[in-house]
């Protein structure tokens, strides 16, 4: 009796476990479309606050500002905003059954924010688009808001 008191025992248990989820919850690509694009729509204003402070003080200034100043204030006013979202974007679960292109969004955001910070010049003097992949990842994906960088 007490052998089938203990097995009962340890099948109940198997069962509450199983019924509880013991696994990790699973996110639809709609509610994960949802998700990002408030962050990137966020990051847009932020963005945009950061770029027109940045303009702002340039022109305050009453002098051209040289190549160096410019980079450097674009890299304490602007980029922190696109960090901060790919670590937002990075915190929200990818959904399970299209988890490896939105993955991929965010590695080519990551990407483009090493670009930014490693060849500044380039991408001021000669024009390079380093969010360009992520931004085309993100239209296809349906983050309308993301494939605005």
């Amino acid at each position: 009796m007490k052998v089938w008191s203990a097995l009962l025992g340890v099948l109940a248990l198997s069962a509450l476990a199983i019924g509880c989820g013991g696994g990790e919850e699973t996110v639809t690509k709609a509610e994960f479309v949802d998700q990002a694009n408030a962050i990137c729509k966020q990051a847009l204003k932020d963005r945009s606050a950061a770029e027109r402070d940045f303009f702002e003080g340039m022109v305050d200034s009453g002098k051209t500002p040289d190549q160096e100043t410019i980079e450097k204030r674009y890299m304490t006013l602007v980029l922190p905003h696109l960090d901060r979202m790919v670590d937002e974007l990075e915190g929200i679960d990818e959904p399970s059954s299209d988890a490896a292109p939105a993955a991929a969004i965010v590695a080519s955001f990551k990407a483009g924010i090493t670009t930014f910070e490693d060849e500044l010049d380039e991408v001021f003097k000669e024009n390079v688009h380093p969010f360009q992949k992520a931004n085309n990842q993100s239209r296809v994906y349906g983050l309308e808001d993301c494939a605005q960088f």
